[in-house]
């Protein structure tokens, strides 16, 4: 269960791979929102009436999986944060801080991330869906303009930022399986190193 100097616990590798498909499923969903708006015009009323459902629905299940990447980032972190790291000491020392670096920018942007969303709607007066069961209702306004600016951050965090650090963090994995020849994407996979 838990992580060592020489490989990854179970629950380290649950959540890593949980997040991995929670962000490609906002990713897919962003997407999926992005192209389908409602029609306008006289003549399609119930065209524009389905694809105005669709698309909310698509909006409700992007702020669902928002939170449900903040609680799962939360764990994620505290949990890392009580763990040993798995040795990366024979990397070249730029290559270990920039993994660390990486890594810190990951974290701050799946908590920074869903928190500029949520507090964006509240600050609209809205509350935040959660896949229809509940809903989390209104706990702070810092008020509409302030709400335009965390949108904006929102949209920034959730697309440069992201696609910046994950497509380091990935190039480097690749990097270590394919070039390096080593265990470092190997002991995320299974855990332990394949000399074990």
């Amino acid at each position: 269960m838990k992580d060592s100097n020489t490989h990854y616990g179970v629950l380290s590798r649950f959540l890593h791979w949980l997040l991995a498909l929670l962000i490609i499923a906002q990713f897919s969903l962003v997407f999926a929102f992005t192209w389908i708006a409602p029609e306008h015009g006289g003549e399609h009323h119930r065209h524009e009436h389905e694809s105005a459902g669709l698309h909310e629905t698509v909006m409700m299940l992007h702020k669902s999986v928002g939170v449900l990447i903040l609680l799962f980032g939360l764990i994620l972190i505290v949990w890392r944060l009580t763990q040993p790291k798995p040795s990366l000491e024979t990397d070249p020392i730029w290559q270990r801080v920039l993994a660390r670096f990486v890594h810190l920018v990951i974290y701050v942007i799946i908590i920074a991330q869903p928190i500029f969303g949520m507090l964006m709607l509240t600050s609209h007066g809205q509350s935040i869906p959660f896949f229809g069961l509940f809903s989390i209702p209104v706990f702070v306004s810092f008020g509409e303009h302030v709400g335009e600016t965390l949108g904006a951050l929102h949209a920034f965090t959730g697309w440069w930022l992201v696609l910046i650090a994950l497509g380091i963090h990935i190039a480097g994995s690749l990097y270590h399986h394919f070039v390096r020849k080593d265990d470092v994407l190997k002991r995320m996979w299974r855990g332990r190193p394949s000399t074990e």
